[in-house]
C-alpha cells in the first residue's frame, strides 16, 4: 500500500478533487482505534516479537502525529507484561493520555468473553482493569472494549453499572438489529433494566470486509461501499495485525509502514477530523434507540459448528444478497462451549471455582486473591477455537487451569478443609460427576465412560490430564477421534500396533468408553466409589454380555482403580483389554523423561516417538521443568505402549501440529469362560 490521501484511489482510477467539492461536504469525524491482547500462556518470545513489530511501532509513530487522535485498548494482562518488560512504553502511553491524544478503553482485565461470566465477575474484571488504568495513567476509562464483540443484551446494564458510558459493536451487529447501511455512522443508545449505554458502530479492519486490511485500505473500502459524506466513521485495527500488514507492504519496517499510514490520514484533514469517542459523545444531542440480539464475530460463532455445518453456512451466506444475511441466525454465544468436550470441562471448572470463591466469608484479602486468580482463569481465548489455536494450545489451557486451581486452593481455609468425595453436576449435563478434593490432588470422574477427566496436582497447580482430543476442522485434515481421558476402557481383537498407536480410529469391540456407568456403591470413609456398567463385546458375529466394574480409591497423592471384568454370556470371551491414560505432565516432549519398570530392570523410552514395553508394571513420567514425577503402576504385568499426542490445526499457510501430552495404553490378554471374572488394578500417582 502506497502513501497518499486517506481516500486516495488507485493510480488507474484517481480523479483530482477540487477544493470547492471538499468545501461543499460536511466534515467527517473519524474515530481511529486499536485493540491489543495476547492470551495467557503465550511464550515470552512471542510477546517480545509482537511488541517490537506491532505495539511499539504503532504507539511511537502515532506519537509523532499529535494532531491525530486515537482510542486504544490494551488488556490488563498485556499491560502488566508491558509494565514489567517495557516500562518505557507505559511512560510514552501516559504522556499521550495526558495530552489527550489517546483515550484508553477499559474492559475485562484478562480479556474474558463477558457473556459467559456471572454479573459479579463481569463487574470485578472491568473494575480491576479500570483501577489499573486509573492508577497508572490518571484517567478512569469511560468506554469498554468487548473481546470478539461477544454481546448479550444484559451486558448493557453490567457495563453501565461498571461506570462505562459506551462500547463498540461491529456493523454486522447493527445489521442484525435492523439497521440499514446508511445508518452505520452514528452511535445509538441501548438499554437493559433501565440502564442506558451508547454503542458505536465499528468497521473492523480484520473482520468487516472478508480479509485483513490496513487503516487506509479500510477507509477506502468504506468510501467505495458507503460514500464519504457521513457525520462519523469508526475504524478499529487489531494491534497484532500490524506485523502481517507490514510484511505484505513494500516498506522496510513496520515503523515506515505506519508513518505512511498516518501521513495519509493527516493529508485528508480538510475532509476528516479524528476524534476520541468520549469527545464525540459530548457533542451528541439526540440518539436513536436500539436493541441488539446476542452475537459475536463470525469466526467465534462458527467455531461452535462442526466442519460440515460451517460449509453449509458458508454456502448459505454466498446465496444471500444485500442485507438479507441478517436473517441467517446462529446458535448463540454459548454454542462454541459445546463444540469441544475439553471446553465443556474447562467452563465447568471455571463456574465451580466461581461458586467456591463466592462462598468465602470474613477474610477480604484472601477473597480478593481468589477472585483475581479466578478472573485470570476466565481468559476468553482458552474457551474456543480461535485463529492461532485458542483452546487447542496446551500452554493456554495450562495457564487457565493453573489460575483456577490457585483460586480453588485460596478458598480452602486451614483447619477447616478436609478431604472428601462430593457428587454434583458441574458440567450441567443432568448427571452428577464425582469430585475428590484432597490436600495434594483433585480428581474428577465422569459417568460417561467412567473416566477421570481432571487430575490436579495442587503443588504445581497443573491439571495432569489436560489432553485435547481430535476434531474435524475446516482448516485441517483431522477427523473426530476418541476421547482423551484417563481410565478409558477398550476391548480389542488383538494387541494394538505400536507403530500406529495412538490412532484415533483404534478399534473398540465394546460399548463402554462412550456409555454411562452407574454408581453402585460409595464408601466415604475409605474414599472409594464403585462404578459399574453392563455392556456388550462384539467377538466376530457374536455379542458377549460383559460387566465392567471399576472401584476408584482416592489417596493423598494418587488414584487407584480395581477392575473386575465378568463374562455374563454363554460363550467364551477371548480378547485384549486395554486401559487408556492420557496425561499432560509436560508442555513439550523434549522436557519429558519416561522410564518403564520391568521385572528386573528399568528402561528409558523416547517421549517424542511411539514406544512399547512388552511386559512391564510401571511407567514414570517426569517433567524436567517442575521435576514432579507422575507414575502409572499396573498389576498384573502388562504390555505398556506410549506415544506423544499431537493435534493438527490450521495456522498460517499450513497445518501446525500442536503437542497435547502423552498417551499411555496398558494391555492385557483375557480369556474368560461363562460367569468367569478377571481382575487387575491400575494406579495413577503424583510424586510417588
Amino acid at each position: 500500500m502506497k502513501g497518499g490521501g486517506l481516500y486516495s484511489l488507485s493510480a488507474a482510477n484517481a480523479k483530482p478533487r477540487a477544493d470547492k467539492e471538499i468545501a461543499g461536504m460536511r466534515k467527517t469525524h473519524l474515530v481511529l482505534g486499536s485493540y491489543n491482547h495476547l492470551p495467557e500462556g503465550t511464550e515470552e518470545s512471542v510477546f517480545e516479537e509482537t511488541y517490537q513489530t506491532c505495539y511499539r511501532p504503532f504507539l511511537s509513530v502515532l506519537y509523532r502525529f499529535p494532531d491525530i487522535f486515537a482510542s486504544v485498548h490494551y488488556s490488563g494482562s498485556l499491560l502488566r507484561w508491558l509494565e514489567s518488560r517495557h516500562p518505557e512504553f507505559l511512560m510514552l502511553l501516559e504522556e499521550m493520555v495526558l495530552r489527550k491524544q489517546i483515550e484508553l478503553l477499559g474492559g475485562g482485565f484478562f480479556a474474558p468473553l463477558l457473556p459467559l461470566l456471572s454479573n459479579s465477575d463481569r463487574l470485578g474484571q472491568i473494575e480491576y482493569l479500570t483501577t489499573f488504568i486509573r492508577k497508572n495513567f490518571g484517567r478512569r476509562p469511560r468506554g469498554c472494549w468487548i473481546p470478539e464483540y461477544a454481546w448479550e443484551p444484559s451486558l448493557a446494564s453490567s457495563l453501565q453499572t461498571s461506570g462505562m458510558d459506551f462500547t463498540f459493536l461491529p456493523v454486522s451487529h447493527f445489521r442484525a438489529a435492523g439497521f440499514h447501511e446508511e445508518e452505520y455512522f452514528a452511535p445509538v443508545l441501548t438499554e437493559d433494566q433501565g440502564r442506558a449505554l451508547a454503542v458505536f458502530p465499528v468497521f473492523d479492519c480484520q473482520q468487516s470486509f472478508g480479509e485483513s486490511l490496513g487503516l487506509e485500505e479500510t477507509l477506502e473500502a468504506i468510501r467505495g461501499r458507503h460514500g464519504m459524506d457521513h457525520p462519523l466513521m469508526v475504524v478499529f485495527l487489531s494491534g497484532e495485525a500490524v506485523r502481517d500488514l507490514w510484511s505484505k507492504s513494500v516498506y522496510e519496517s513496520p515503523d515506515v509502514y505506519l508513518e505512511k499510514t498516518f501521513t495519509g490520514i493527516r493529508k485528508d484533514a480538510l475532509s476528516v477530523d479524528t476524534v476520541t469517542p468520549a469527545r464525540y459523545l459530548r457533542s451528541m444531542r439526540h440518539f436513536r434507540r436500539a436493541y441488539f440480539p446476542s452475537g459475536a464475530t463470525e469466526r467465534y460463532l462458527v467455531s461452535g459448528l462442526t466442519a460440515g455445518l460451517r460449509k453449509e453456512r458458508l454456502a448459505a451466506r454466498a446465496n444471500l444478497t444485500g442485507c438479507s444475511e441478517r436473517f441467517l441466525s446462529m446458535g448463540g454465544i454459548r454454542l462454541p462451549l459445546l463444540r469441544y468436550e475439553e471446553g465443556v470441562f474447562l467452563y465447568a471448572k471455571m463456574q465451580y471455582v466461581h461458586l467456591l470463591t463466592g462462598q468465602l466469608r470474613g477474610d477480604k484479602s484472601r477473597k480478593k486473591t481468589a477472585q483475581e486468580e479466578l478472573w485470570r482463569g476466565q481468559s476468553g481465548d482458552a474457551y474456543w477455537y480461535k485463529p492461532g489455536g485458542g483452546i487447542y494450545r496446551l500452554s493456554l489451557r495450562q495457564a487457565v487451569y493453573e489460575a483456577l486451581i490457585d483460586a480453588e486452593k485460596t478458598t480452602r481455609q486451614k483447619g477447616a478443609f478436609s478431604s472428601g468425595i462430593i457428587q454434583t453436576d458441574i458440567d450441567f449435563d443432568g448427571v452428577k460427576e464425582i469430585l475428590f478434593q484432597g490436600t495434594d490432588i483433585n480428581a474428577y470422574l465422569h459417568a460417561r465412560g467412567g473416566v477421570l477427566f481432571e487430575l490436579d496436582s495442587l503443588k504445581t497447580s497443573r491439571n495432569l490430564s489436560n489432553v485435547f482430543g481430535s476434531y474435524e476442522e475446516p482448516d485441517s485434515s483431522g477427523t473426530r477421534g476418541s476421547r482423551r481421558r484417563c481410565f478409558l476402557d477398550r476391548f480389542q481383537a488383538g494387541p494394538a500396533s505400536a507403530g500406529k498407536f495412538p490412532r484415533e480410529d483404534s478399534e473398540d469391540l465394546g460399548n463402554f468408553s462412550e456409555s454411562y456407568f452407574t454408581v453402585r456403591e460409595l464408601k466415604r470413609s475409605n474414599q472409594e466409589i464403585c462404578l459399574m456398567r453392563d455392556g456388550l463385546v462384539a467377538i466376530g458375529d457374536r455379542k458377549v454380555p460383559v460387566t465392567v466394574e471399576k472401584v476408584f480409591q482416592f489417596r493423598r497423592t494418587g488414584v487407584s482403580v480395581r477392575y473386575t471384568i465378568t463374562n455374563r454370556g454363554s460363550d467364551d470371551l477371548a480378547c485384549v483389554f486395554s486401559c487408556g491414560l492420557n496425561l499432560s505432565p509436560s508442555s513439550r516432549p523434549q522436557k519429558l523423561v519416561l522410564a518403564a519398570g520391568l521385572a528386573d530392570r528399568t528402561v528409558e523410552l523416547d517421549p517424542s516417538v511411539p514406544g512399547e514395553v512388552p511386559e512391564g508394571h510401571r511407567l514414570t513420567l517426569v517433567d524436567l521443568e517442575s521435576e514432579e514425577p507422575l507414575s502409572v503402576s499396573a498389576d498384573p504385568f502388562c504390555r505398556i505402549l506410549q506415544a506423544p499426542v499431537f493435534t493438527g490445526t490450521g495456522a498460517g499457510n499450513g497445518t501446525e501440529p500442536l503437542y497435547q501430552g502423552c498417551a499411555v495404553s496398558l494391555e492385557w490378554p483375557i480369556s474368560l469362560k461363562p460367569d468367569a471374572s478377571w481382575k487387575a488394578s491400575v494406579t495413577l500417582g503424583v510424586r510417588e
